[in-house]
């Protein structure tokens, strides 16, 4: 019995070393693969370690947008990236219509397909919700309904 607890728990710290040792991506290198899929100016906020990710924060201080970068520890592909801006989702009020949505989507990703808009409700405020795919990611938008402006947005990248 004793043999065989030794030999899990030794099995086990093998799986636990190999697993860190031969991560390819850590601390600067996760940030830096985090920075490709960002504007220049990016000032980083954070850096979180999981086992297989890192989650990195940033800002852009030109537009306030805050990013939340997920890096594949293993890979040093980026697998998700959130951004946050500082405008408020919606309006009281709509002044664009699905179809001028649907042109700022466009206009922003040209390649966009498969676009979905429907509107969804923060309290009183009504935002536009967006889905659509690019050749490189999958992407979620709120819209704010007056100005057009993209308070929200998520990329679930391939």
């Amino acid at each position: 019995m004793l043999k065989k607890v030794f030999a899990a728990t030794a099995v086990l710290g093998v799986m636990l070393f190999s697993t860190s040792a031969f991560a390819a991506v850590r601390g600067t290198d996760a940030i830096e693969a985090a920075k490709t899929k960002l504007p220049e100016n990016i000032v980083v906020l954070g850096y979180d370690e999981g086992q297989d990710t890192a989650i990195v924060n940033f800002r852009n201080p030109d537009d306030l947008f805050d990013y939340a970068v997920e890096v594949s520890l293993e890979t040093g592909k980026v697998l998700k990236m959130h951004m946050e801006g500082a405008s408020i989702h919606g309006s009281t009020i709509m002044t664009k219509s699905f179809e001028d949505i649907e042109a700022l989507i466009l206009a922003e990703y040209p390649d966009a397909q498969e676009i979905i808009i429907t509107t969804g409700q923060d309290g009183n405020n009504t935002y536009y919700d967006a889905v659509f795919v690019t050749g490189e990611f999958a992407a979620e938008a709120k819209i704010n309904p007056v100005t057009g402006a993209f308070s929200e947005r998520e990329y679930v990248f391939f």
